[in-house]
């Protein structure tokens, strides 16, 4: 199932969720432009894939995946794309370009936290590498829409959040989600890292930022800002009055 989330004149959102992990992958169309973003289909994702390709995708002149992190639930479907299409440029924040291309991690957190449905063969997942490495404040333009990436570590080294300023709206991957911020008990994970990423977010968005998260529904921030800001308290406290 996909669904229209968002439709404005310079660009239109889809979201399907997909795979037991619950993750949200969405299809953003503007101009002649496709952004893919966490495609993370599971046992689903030859006829997701191919769906939303042929109905959404295919027709642009440019096409691009964007990974919020590298966890196998949001990149998992990434060749799945690239089969289809060699030009499609697979994008992700350097710091994490090794969950792509060596699964050593993927196996450390399903052996470290017992999630043993957590494999590549089961996800169906390849490696690779991205072709475009990606920088905090790297700006990527999708049709008449200008993307700022925020480099948001803490659940990932490079987990990394996509803000429109001009649409006031984010994909924010599992950095932020609906009813509090993501994890960071995974190896590689750090508290004090995404204590100052939640931070950065809470000073970049307005109360009207529409929240894409990796999981759950969208949102709007100020709906959740307080929750979100007590998190981050609690987590300071935690941690031993890290500043």
């Amino acid at each position: 199932m996909i669904e229209e989330i968002l439709r404005e004149k310079e660009i239109t959102i889809y979201r399907s969720v997909s795979n037991h992990y619950r993750t949200n992958t969405y299809v953003v169309i503007s101009g002649l432009d496709a952004l893919i973003v966490d495609p993370g289909f599971d046992i689903t994702r030859k006829y997701m894939v191919k769906y939303i390709y042929d109905r959404y995708v295919r027709s642009c002149e440019n096409k691009y995946i964007f990974n919020t992190h590298g966890h196998l639930d949001h990149s998992c479907a990434n060749m799945d794309f690239k089969d289809l299409n060699k030009s499609i440029i697979i994008m992700i924040h350097r710091a994490d370009a090794y969950l792509l291309e060596d699964y050593t991690e993927h196996d450390l957190i399903r052996v470290t936290l017992g999630l043993y449905d957590y494999a590549p063969e089961l996800f169906g997942s390849r490696r690779h590498s991205p072709d475009m490495l990606l920088e905090d404040n790297a700006r990527l333009n999708i049709g008449d829409v200008s993307f700022l990436l925020i480099h948001s570590p803490g659940h990932t080294l490079g987990s990394s959040v996509l803000y429109s300023p001009e649409l006031d709206l984010a994909f924010t991957g599992d950095v932020i989600l609906n009813g509090g911020i993501g994890r960071i008990d995974l190896p590689h994970s750090n508290p004090s890292r995404m204590i100052r990423s939640i931070r950065r977010l809470l000073n970049t968005f307005t109360d009207s930022t529409l929240v894409l998260p990796g999981h759950g529904e969208p949102f709007k921030f100020g709906e959740q800002r307080s929750i979100i800001a007590t998190e981050v308290e609690s987590l300071i406290t935690e941690t031993l009055g890290l500043e």
